[in-house]
């Protein structure tokens, strides 16, 4: 009887374990889309330049990625902010100039330290000085991106900036399509209803063991 009750225990922490550990250590982009090159050179002042989304669900921010036009390095650092729909900072962080941050796919990652976000609205940006670093942009992003789509329970909204040589919440809008520079790395959050589902499926197990194990 024993033997079979540690068994049933050790069912349980690997079911949860298998839908606890993938969504920790899961590596997703807000947004993604073919292109590795052809973004288009910053025209007028130092700005925030950025994007708006709508999440249905609860993530983690992990890390904050800036795009790399041919993936051979950046002219420029960045400052990179994300920012709720208060105007509240939550994550920020600098990308390197050249090759000094890790290159993912057409993204220069950096760590942050991890912020839960709930559904809702959000808006993140890069700080451009210069026009020494390319970004999609609108109305070049709508016309000439492939393959663009935005991560499950990620939603594009609109393309925001704000004017400025210091960092700032881009809030105001400026297009359908987005400026691509700034974009964010996450793991999903579990749902609570999930994990009690998946415990009380497999205390049920557990219980009929105990019921129907001989008696010694």
């Amino acid at each position: 009887m024993g033997g079979i009750v540690r068994s049933v225990r050790t069912t349980l922490l690997v079911a949860v374990a298998l839908v606890v550990i993938p969504s920790l250590h899961a590596d997703i982009f807000g947004v993604t889309f073919d292109n590795t090159m052809g973004a288009q050179t910053l025209v007028g002042g130092p700005s925030t330049l950025g994007w708006e989304f709508t999440l249905s669900g609860s993530i983690q921010v992990n890390d904050l990625a800036f795009y790399d036009d041919g993936g051979n390095g950046l002219a420029d650092s960045h400052e990179l902010g994300l920012w709720d729909s208060n105007g509240t900072l939550l994550a920020s962080g600098t990308v390197l100039a050249g090759t000094a941050s890790p290159l993912v796919n057409q993204w220069r990652e950096i760590a942050v330290s991890p912020v839960q976000l709930g559904p809702g609205n959000y808006f993140i940006g890069a700080l451009f000085l210069d026009g020494n670093d390319p970004v999609w942009s609108p109305p070049l992003a709508q016309l000439t991106l492939t393959g663009f789509a935005s991560a499950p329970g990620v939603t594009f909204d609109q393309a925001t900036l704000a004017a400025g040589s210091t960092l700032s919440n881009p809030s105001t809008p400026v297009g359908s399509s987005g400026y691509f520079g700034a974009n964010f790395v996450f793991s999903p959050v579990p749902e609570p209803g999930s994990i009690l589902l998946l415990i009380t499926v497999v205390a049920g197990v557990f219980v009929a063991v105990r019921r129907t194990a001989p008696a010694r």
